[in-house]
């Protein structure tokens, strides 16, 4: 019952039947509810809390990812802005 239930942590099947690698954010959140799902089976008003965390810090990953992917753009923009410029 564990295996099975890290393999669906690990993969997610798409409505297409592909199986694809969830992204460090999404394998985080995804660990996240099931541990809130097993910590708290019956309270609901926990339940809802400990989800609303995995929301806020899936939220604070994905906008650490979109920061370092702006940063890696413009950097390489200045770096062919500035290429060859002596």
């Amino acid at each position: 019952m564990k295996a099975a239930a890290l393999l669906m942590l690990l993969f997610t099947v798409s409505s297409y039947g592909e199986i694809k690698v969830l992204g460090n954010c999404e394998f985080d959140y995804k660990r996240c509810m099931f541990h809130c799902k097993a910590k708290f089976p019956i309270d609901e008003s926990k339940y809802a809390g400990c989800k609303t965390r995995c929301k806020v810090d899936m939220a604070i990953c994905k906008s650490k990812e979109t920061v370092e992917k702006t940063y890696e753009g413009f950097r390489d923009f200045l770096s062919g802005f500035t290429e060859g410029k002596e």
